[in-house]
């Protein structure tokens, strides 16, 4: 693959050697919580089921929207449980029973409509059990039922493929994606609005989310146990039984599309991943596919909460974080070809000529080319390269501000550099941007490697994502749509 080029942003050639904190990708490592995106989890109807740590009983969420896209591979009498909470006693739950889908609801249950074996389907209940009425969507369509109140309760967590009556069982056979609870009635139109689409995890009402998003499609997934819940309330759950190799049993192709573009991506950083970084230990886990983690030694890059959502932070004193890179070249654009940096951050504190990113090689001078990104000399957004292959750098009309998150963007076509925030198109130029072919180069979060500590961001920075060539203007605009929410960007 070619050699990936970072963000540009205006580097003064000030000649100032530092300590840093390294940090290295790990190429090919074998992780327990690489992922890929769209992905769904095929059970195999014996004994694969997964138990999670979410509590949906009544008496926690009295109303309460479940959904979830479905591929029923069997159809004869036996009882099949997609979602459940059921312990013996007829609670809340999706099943399958003679070719038809099952709602329970506390003392009783309800066959609102046939489900289509061998095919994808969305459905949905929507539990109120204080007004009375059970309402079931198939793909949309809404089915009502009106038992009135019934008073229930269960002993047991949120299950996905199987029941609770003592142990395990009632297996469900088929694939399943993108699970949601909500502590909320959703609406027909909210259901239809969303389903196709992958959601943040910071939507209101949200309470967990599991989209399946991990490993490799029919590929090795023995090292993963965890489903992850995509929300902040981390209800994980345990992975029982499954083979997780091959076709069945494991990790299977899913029918809900990601919104991040996955074509080219070459690294993808989420602080706000449990799959990317979970809190712990000293590895922050790339999600592309590519196996480029980063592993960090002493001292550890500062993981920490900004109104909900989990960033890294940046500081600009070299005692603190100044994340320096080694990176498997081979990855990445090389010489003059395109390249695309995304960056959602939020800047703590405004100075010119700080850096977000840069990438290039590890002299004590700026005559080898490196490109950079973060604030410029004119104090706005900027980007910008340096060396011998060519010079450019540019403000945007963008002013920095402490208050609010952006996405800032950087994409390079071999002629034309271009800057984006939040989506919009805000400044173009011709330039060289070659970096030779070195594995000398390296990539920096927060600083670049050939000064001291005066580039030093002092930033949050949530979302890293790196491309292989050059994205189009209605991609990145897609890209910063599918996560603005998360960010608080209007």
């Amino acid at each position: 693959m070619k050699y990936l080029k970072l963000l540009v942003l205006l580097l003064l050639p000030y000649v100032i050697t530092a300590q840093v904190v390294p940090i290295s990708f790990l190429q090919k490592k074998t992780s327990s919580v690489t992922t890929l995106e769209a992905n769904a989890l095929d059970f195999d109807g014996i004994n694969d089921h997964i138990i999670t740590t979410l509590n949906a009983d009544v008496s926690v969420m009295p109303i309460t929207t479940w959904e979830a896209w479905v591929y029923p591979t069997k159809n004869n009498g036996d009882w099949q449980m997609i979602v459940s909470i059921e312990d013996g006693n007829w609670d809340r739950f999706i099943a399958i029973n003679s070719g038809k889908f099952y709602v329970g609801y506390g003392s009783n249950g309800w066959n609102p409509v046939a489900a289509d074996m061998n095919q994808w389907q969305h459905i949905a209940v929507v539990y109120n059990e204080a007004v009375g009425y059970v309402k079931f969507y198939k793909n949309g369509v809404e089915y009502n039922f009106n038992p009135g109140p019934f008073l229930h309760s269960s002993n047991v967590k949120f299950s996905i493929g199987c029941s609770q009556q003592g142990a395990p069982g009632q297996f469900y056979q088929g694939r399943i994606d993108d699970v949601r609870v909500w502590s909320i009635e959703r609406t027909q139109a909210q259901i239809q609005a969303n389903m196709n689409t992958e959601l943040s995890g910071s939507e209101i009402g949200l309470v967990a989310y599991y989209t399946f998003n991990q490993g490799i499609s029919g590929g090795n997934n023995t090292a993963i146990t965890t489903i992850l819940d995509k929300t902040a309330s981390a209800f994980n759950g345990t992975l029982t039984n499954f083979a997780k190799t091959g076709a069945t049993s494991n990790f299977v192709v899913g029918t809900v599309p990601g919104n991040l573009i996955t074509n080219g991506l070459v690294l993808n950083l989420d602080a706000d991943n449990t799959a990317s970084y979970s809190g712990t230990g000293n590895t922050w886990f790339d999600l592309s596919g590519n196996n480029n983690h980063i592993s960090w030694t002493s001292p550890a890059p500062i993981f920490t909460t900004d109104n909900g959502i989990k960033v890294i932070k940046t500081t600009p004193t070299i005692s603190s974080l100044r994340a320096m890179v080694s990176t498997n070249y081979n990855n990445l654009p090389l010489g003059n070809g395109s390249y695309t940096s995304i960056v959602f951050f939020k800047p703590n504190s405004v100075s010119a000529a700080k850096m977000i990113l840069s990438l290039g090689p590890g002299d004590n001078s700026c005559t080898g080319t490196q490109i950079h990104s973060g604030i410029g000399s004119g104090g706005r957004y900027s980007g910008g390269s340096c060396g011998g292959l060519g010079s450019w750098g540019a403000n945007t009309g963008v002013v920095p501000s402490t208050s609010s998150y952006l996405c800032m963007a950087v994409s390079y076509n071999s002629t034309t550099e271009s800057i984006y925030i939040n989506g919009n198109l805000d400044k173009t130029a011709n330039v060289v941007n070659a970096i030779p072919n070195s594995t000398a180069n390296k990539v920096c979060i927060g600083w670049v490697r050939n000064d001291g500590a005066s580039y030093n961001m002092d930033a949050n920075i949530g979302l890293i994502l790196f491309y292989n060539r050059a994205l189009s203007q209605t991609e990145i605009t897609q890209i910063f749509n599918a996560y603005k929410t998360r960010f608080l960007i209007n």
